[in-house]
């Protein structure tokens, strides 16, 4: 099943999903090397996406999990030692995408508890942000 793919917009133009993204757009202040890393992240995000989408956002390989207490699903890519996360829903006939976070090595350095509540607090966000679109669908923008 196809799903369309979307941005939550909250109701003031934030796009938490963009917000997280921009830290892999590529800046003219870049080396060659950085900007290529970039641009492959970016690459490997979209298409990551486009797969969860084209198989109904449920159930995709490694790719996605579902949150225990939570209405949302997380997308895992995994990256240099880290994984990028990303929070979505699947609701009339869309795949509507949260926000997104990098998880480092989780006890690197003894920062376990602050890593878990990192988490936790990306999670409640996405859970906002869940109920606020549920409240209000028309409130997205388009993935491009």
């Amino acid at each position: 099943m196809l799903l369309e793919i979307v941005r939550y917009r909250s109701k003031f133009g934030h796009v938490p999903f963009n917000a997280y993204v921009e830290k892999y757009a590529p800046s003219s202040s870049d080396k060659n090397k950085t900007s290529e890393k970039k641009v492959k992240t970016l690459l490997k995000i979209k298409a990551v996406i486009k797969i969860v989408a084209d198989k109904g956002g449920i159930g995709v390989g490694d790719y996605t999990s579902a949150l225990k207490g939570y209405d949302v699903q997380e997308i895992t890519i995994k990256k240099s030692g880290r994984a990028i996360r990303l929070l979505y829903f699947c609701r009339f006939g869309k795949l509507v995408l949260l926000n997104g976070f990098d998880k480092g090595v989780p006890y690197e350095g003894g920062k376990g508890k602050k890593t878990e509540k990192m988490i936790e607090e990306k999670y409640r966000e996405g859970q906002q942000y869940y109920q606020d679109f549920i409240k209000n669908p028309g409130n997205y923008e388009e993935f491009d």
